[in-house]
């Protein structure tokens, strides 16, 4: 069935359920004309119907007619196919957990029967038992496999694992904890805290935690462990300046087309993660892997919820690593300071810029020698902005027009100095939309999913928190009943 019909379908349900004429809805589509006119063919004036017709506010069951319609159907209806979802990108979407769109609903038994198929069964993860041990070892074993090590972070060393009998690679995290009470106490509720920001998050591209467990470590000390799904095949620092770089000639253009789609993904993320309420606070080519042409966000450490207690920019700095961080994220003498939104955005706009000089065929060192030169000192991308943006103009210069869009969404959106400047996460993955189809990937499908926070909440004071940017929290947003 053409997913157009579909929408159709989909369209005249809300507009019953609306409570709205669909008879006239149908004669308006006429016009002067007798026979019906079919829906596809007259999609502009289907959609000025709508707009005029459907009141721009939540219904008595508390959902957005219009957040449903621009973000669900309206793609159902486009006229050409090779830009419609698939149907099964269309379960995703409407099924995606976002309450100020379809209302709080029992599931549906056909969203949920994937669910013998869940990481934790696909892996073999404490199956029917307790996933989230915080002061107990595990009752399924695993087993370090011939990978091993698969990296080493700021707080822990990650080594690819596996429950015997199963084919699914996990990564896990190994912290030491030294003591485990009093003050080592404080260095364990910075990891849970780091797990909980994680367990609220469901993302087709950010890393999804199964759970954790303790294990003794001496006399005093404990390692702490945390399962991740999925083992990674590298994290894209490796990926941009080992893979791409060794990569045979045959395997570049395969790199190169993953990249493209990449930017979008990752922007789809960073815009989830501010949806929720959450912000990275380091992001950096280091903390985010691929497993194939799939990529994720990770690493959380350095991430935080906002609290009603947050009261400025400059409190409880954070860890970002300097040479991504954005100018307003360091004080004068380098200490690090809180931010918000759009400092994330910063972050990944100069991630962004690494990403482009390996597809114009550069290497990332070649990179930073130009824009550095022979500076001593720290590193930091912020204080070389005007030899990025030479850098990056000359090399789609030498590339011809396919990559002016993209330099000039990068240089212009999301690096600009002033925080005010820069252009939300979602508004990135607008704009790369906009771009073509080349950017983005059909089959993850995360190009159609929006997250645009609502108009309507209820603004009255001590219902709503926001971040250093003024964004909402949504977690913090009590909707109002519209009667």
């Amino acid at each position: 069935m053409d997913i157009r019909f579909l929408g159709i379908v989909f369209a005249e349900m809300l507009v019953m359920l609306l409570d709205e004429d669909i008879e006239a809805l149908r004669i308006h589509m006429r016009g002067n004309k007798m026979a019906s006119v079919p829906y596809h063919n007259k999609r502009d004036r289907f959609h000025s119907w709508f707009k005029s017709a459907v009141p721009n506010q939540p219904d008595r069951g508390g959902f957005s007619a219009h957040g449903i319609y621009e973000h669900r159907i309206a793609h159902m209806l486009d006229t050409q196919p090779n830009t419609q979802p698939s149907a099964k990108i269309i379960l995703r979407i409407l099924t995606n957990k976002r309450p100020d769109l379809l209302g709080s609903r029992p599931p549906c038994m056909c969203t949920v029967t994937d669910s013998v198929h869940t990481p934790e069964t696909k892996s073999g993860w404490q199956v029917g038992k307790e996933k989230f041990l915080w002061d107990s070892a595990a009752q399924t074993q695993l087993n370090v496999t011939e990978r091993g090590v698969l990296g080493q972070g700021r707080t822990g060393v990650v080594e690819e694992v596996r429950v015997p009998g199963y084919s699914t690679f996990l990564a896990r995290k190994r912290i030491l904890i030294r003591r485990i009470s009093a003050p080592g106490a404080i260095e364990k509720n910075g990891i849970r805290s780091e797990i909980e920001n994680l367990r609220r998050l469901d993302h087709v591209h950010i890393v999804q935690i199964l759970g954790c467990y303790q294990e003794p470590a001496g006399r005093y000390g404990a390692y702490f462990y945390v399962l991740l799904y999925l083992a990674a095949d590298n994290d894209l620092h490796i990926f941009l300046e080992e893979t791409c770089r060794t990569a045979p000639i045959e395997d570049r253009a395969m790199y190169n087309s993953w990249l493209k789609s990449w930017f979008i993904c990752l922007s789809s993320a960073l815009a989830y993660l501010h949806y929720r309420g959450v912000f990275h606070e380091d992001i950096k080519p280091a903390n985010i892997i691929h497993c194939g042409d799939k990529i994720y966000l990770t690493d959380f450490s350095s991430s935080r919820r906002i609290q009603k207690w947050d009261e400025t920019s400059t409190e409880s700095p954070a860890a970002a690593t300097r040479l991504f961080a954005a100018p307003e994220a360091l004080y004068e003498g380098g200490a690090m300071q809180r931010h918000g939104s759009k400092t994330d955005v910063f972050s990944l706009g100069l991630v962004f810029v690494e990403m482009l000089t390996v597809m114009y065929g550069e290497q990332v060192d070649d990179l930073r020698e130009f824009v550095f030169k022979d500076a001593e000192g720290q590193h930091q991308y912020h204080r070389v902005s005007t030899e990025i943006a030479d850098w990056v103009f000359k090399g789609a210069a030498s590339h011809g027009r396919k990559f002016y869009g993209i330099a000039s969404l990068i240089l212009s959106r999301m690096l600009a100095l002033e925080r005010e400047k820069r252009s939300s996460a979602q508004e990135i993955v607008d704009v790369f939309l906009q771009l073509g189809d080349e950017y983005g990937s059909k089959e993850c499908g995360c190009q159609w999913y929006n997250w645009t926070r609502p108009e309507t909440i209820n603004m009255s004071p001590g219902n709503v928190q926001v971040d250093e940017d003024g964004d909402f929290v949504m977690d913090a947003i009590k909707r109002m009943a519209v009667h």
